[in-house]
């Protein structure tokens, strides 16, 4: 598994706007005024996140008795 595919030039276009939006001084101190953590994740840094994420939850909702699966 992995990000899903989209046309190279495309994906490198968005993600150069993301990494300039996240990166500008303006948004980091909207983020900061709201006790948020402004951080820059690539495409493969964020899914790789969110998958160690996915893991701990379901350690999480498995313990607890929560997890429901078909």
């Amino acid at each position: 598994m992995g990000p899903p595919k989209i046309p190279k030039d495309v994906a490198d276009k968005l993600v150069s706007a993301l990494k300039t939006a996240a990166n500008d001084p303006e948004y980091q101190n909207y983020l900061t005024s709201r006790y948020e953590s402004p951080e820059y994740m690539s495409p493969e840094q964020l899914f790789n996140f969110c998958e160690e994420q996915r893991k701990i939850y379901r350690t999480i909702f498995e313990k607890a008795g929560l997890l429901k699966e078909n």
